[in-house]
């Protein structure tokens, strides 16, 4: 049972599906998406922010003739779904390689993963000298979890669909590259 199902047998007004497509269908500058709700209050309170208008008419259009093309749109989601499985296996088969701790995510767009044992400090200062010097020595940008409300220091958020397959590999091998020289070399005592 799909949500909306869910949403139609239930009526309930505590339920409420809101949605953008720039992320699915990648048209991040197209701001636009859809709400649906029994809560008449939330309705009203939404309509009264206008919210609702700042969608041009050309945009809603174009989304509009996208959406009613079924065949594109069936084709595009398959390509997609197999492209962020890649992109995503190849992201967490480096982590898993490296020992390093990361969260799970399912048909998401990014991974969150655990650098706190590379932090020089436990501050917001360290995690972001540990971006900083991320960046500075692998061209790598990832997102610090300061940004997104995360307490513990050490979180970053890698974007896996920004880069071609190759190029992600790329990238990857350059972090694998950054996180062994960062871990001290063991030495064998005979």
């Amino acid at each position: 049972m799909s949500f909306g199902q869910l949403m139609a047998e239930k009526k309930n007004p505590f339920l409420h599906f809101w949605y953008l497509f720039s992320k699915d269908l990648g048209i991040s500058g197209f701001r636009i998406g859809l709400l649906h709700s029994y809560n008449e209050h939330l309705i009203n309170g939404y309509r009264n922010a206008g919210l609702s208008h700042s969608v041009s008419n050309f945009t809603q259009w174009i989304m509009q003739e996208v959406l009613k093309d079924l065949d594109f749109m069936d084709m595009y989601i398959a390509a997609n779904q197999k492209a962020l499985t890649k992109s995503y296996l190849i992201v967490v088969s480096c982590l898993k390689e490296l020992r390093i701790p990361y969260n799970p995510s399912y048909g998401s767009l990014f991974v969150w993963m655990d650098m706190s044992e590379f932090l020089e400090e436990d501050s917001d200062q360290g995690q972001h000298g540990l971006w900083k010097e991320i960046f500075e020595k692998t061209g790598i940008l990832f997102t610090p979890g300061a940004g997104f409300g995360h307490r513990k220091k050490g979180f970053y958020r890698i974007v896996i669909t920004s880069l071609s397959h190759q190029a992600l590999e790329v990238a990857m091998g350059r972090f694998k590259d950054f996180v062994t020289g960062k871990r001290p070399i063991k030495h064998c005592n005979k």
